[in-house]
């Protein structure tokens, strides 16, 4: 208990970083559904922190809540600049042409 109110009275960045670190862990254990709350928990106390926010947007794309994912990319990119992003989109543009392409030799 003593754990928990020291998290609830330290600053909203330090919270961010423990919701990221549960929210690893519980993922790591196949708990998805917690592991979403614990990342969105970190975002909202740091609407601005790049780890976080790349943590629910790869979780969510992983269990298959692609737009959900791609609404946390926009929420971030519409509040800063993110290279990771960015690196991100273009590899999946990148996969997305190879894909069509095989498709198209295929065909």
């Amino acid at each position: 208990a003593e754990l928990l109110d020291a998290i609830a009275r330290s600053p909203d960045g330090e919270k961010a970083a423990v919701f990221v670190v549960l929210g690893d862990v519980l993922w790591d254990l196949g708990w998805m559904k917690d592991a979403i709350a614990a990342f969105r928990r970190a975002t909202a106390c740091a609407p601005r922190a790049e780890l976080a926010s790349l943590g629910l947007f790869h979780l969510l794309f992983e269990v298959g809540q692609v737009d959900a994912a791609f609404d946390e990319m926009k929420r971030f990119v519409a509040l800063r600049e993110s290279q990771e992003y960015r690196e991100l989109v273009k590899n999946l543009i990148a996969e997305l042409s190879a894909d069509v392409g095989s498709r198209n030799d295929a065909g």
